[in-house]
């Protein structure tokens, strides 16, 4: 079994490549016959499966080679990298998936079993995550999904800042640092009185929509607002270069990146 980092037909995944392989190796260390590689996940980054074959044969030299797909993957086939030696490397197997069609050139492992990832993040089938490892995945998901939504509320503050005219706008992601908030939105206004309608605007929008402003502080050329989980900077020109919080930021966000 040899997990992704990530598919190369995809653009992220939900669960990181490292809880993944972990999850992996518990499930199967009670099959010897069963060796999880991680050599993709080593890597990186998206892999082609014909790199991954080279590997194989290199290191573990097998006599033969059956590469186990899903037959809803049949129709991206040929896009795959270098897939013409892949098919004289590796015979093909296919899993039944959805009643797809399955051309009769392959090999075919029938599974009366239609879950699906999609499903399982969903929820619709929390009962085919196994047991040992449920509650891990379950809350990871839970938590994943609250950070999608905090995500897009301080899209949404962008996005009216930006309507009424905020220049500068920068959204800072902090979330999984150690600051007292996950997100932290800066602009900057026209002019003092400018600040003030930018606040009065995010108040009389997102307050029906259950959004708590929590604690304000304003001054001349600096107004600074906490929603709980999302703090908001709104400074004049020159008040913001003077204090230059967005460097501040910036060095906490290149620590977050360097622990994951």
């Amino acid at each position: 079994m040899v997990p992704a980092f990530i598919n190369p037909f995809k653009k992220g995944t939900l669960f990181p490549a490292s809880l993944r392989l972990e999850w992996m190796r518990r499930l199967t260390k009670h099959h010897p016959e069963v060796a999880v590689i991680d050599f993709e996940i080593q890597k990186g980054c998206p892999t082609p499966t014909i790199e991954t074959i080279r590997h194989l044969k290199e290191h573990y030299t097998p006599q033969n080679l059956y590469l186990i797909i899903g037959s809803d993957q049949l129709p991206d086939l040929p896009k795959w990298h270098s897939i013409e030696e892949l098919k004289k490397q590796v015979e093909f197997v296919i899993i039944t998936r959805e009643e797809r069609a399955i051309p009769p050139n392959f090999r075919v492992i029938e599974l009366n079993n239609p879950s699906s990832s999609t499903k399982i993040r969903t929820k619709d089938e929390e009962d085919s995550i196994p047991e040992s490892i449920k509650g891990e995945v379950l809350s990871f998901m839970k938590n994943h999904k609250e950070s999608l939504l905090r995500k897009e509320r301080a899209q949404e503050i962008v996005e009216i800042l930006d309507s009424k005219k905020a220049e500068n706008i920068e959204l800072f992601d902090l979330s999984g640092s150690d600051y007292l908030v996950d997100y932290v939105v800066i602009a900057t206004a026209l002019a003092d009185k400018h600040a003030a309608s930018l606040l009065d605007t995010l108040k009389t929008e997102l307050k029906p929509k259950g959004e708590t402003f929590y604690a304000t502080e304003e001054s001349d050329n600096w107004i600074v607002t906490d929603l709980g989980d999302i703090m908001i900077h709104l400074f004049t020109e020159n008040h913001r270069k003077k204090f230059n919080l967005e460097e501040f930021l910036a060095g906490l966000k290149k620590e977050k990146n360097r622990s994951l």
